[in-house]
């Protein structure tokens, strides 16, 4: 009798798995983009810094200042000051 209500329920648990774990996959999704689209953004216009060999010599030229987005939680992002954040492009010495 028992083996018969273990194969009874995994015949139950077997039934449409496809369309079951379609489900799964979706719902994921769904928590997904709710918690991506209830994020705060903040925006940055912070300096950029150059690194560049000696050896090297730029032939055009580059912008001073860059613009920086954050995403995150409004009690996070809010604690983040403009000066804490830094931006470098190149190759180091």
């Amino acid at each position: 009798m028992r083996n018969r209500n273990k194969r009874n329920i995994l015949q139950k648990l077997l039934y449409k798995w496809d369309a079951k774990i379609l489900s799964v996959i979706l719902a994921i999704i769904c928590v997904l983009l709710y918690r991506f689209s209830s994020l705060d953004t903040r925006n940055f216009s912070i300096p950029l810094n150059i690194l560049i060999n000696d050896s090297f010599v730029a032939v055009g030229s580059f912008p001073q200042k860059i613009s920086v987005t954050i995403r995150g939680n409004e009690e996070l992002i809010y604690s983040v000051l403009e000066e804490d954040l830094e931006a470098y492009v190149g190759r180091g010495i």
